[in-house]
């Protein structure tokens, strides 16, 4: 799992956490190898912060995708901004990331 800021422009630090406001996007990157003709297809949902703290924001999703044919995926663009500073358990200063996958059967 990788998590990125939403760059506010391209200038030197423009693309920090900063800089964005803790906004940012998850993406999920999976690093195994698959025989040919093997895919990797997945459904995923993602959501950030404590539910019991009640800093939680919605799951979203889901996404199909196949890992074998790309090693990284995320959420679509109209939902892939999340509000990270609003997640924040002040008690610790870390944010929960939630994520759901569902391993799907194979294409072929």
């Amino acid at each position: 799992m990788a998590i990125y800021p939403i760059a506010k422009n391209d200038a030197r630090g423009g693309g920090g956490f900063k800089r964005a406001q803790g906004k940012g996007r998850v993406e999920l990157k999976c690093e195994g190898h698959f025989a040919e003709g093997k895919g990797a297809m997945v459904q995923f949902c993602i959501g950030i912060g404590d539910k019991d703290k009640h800093l939680d924001q919605p799951a979203r999703g889901p996404v199909v995708h196949d890992f074998a044919e790309q090693s990284c995926a995320g959420l679509v663009k109209e939902e892939e901004q999340w509000e990270f500073t609003k997640a924040v358990d002040d008690s610790n200063k870390r944010v929960i990331i939630r994520v759901q996958v569902q391993a799907l059967a194979d294409k072929s």
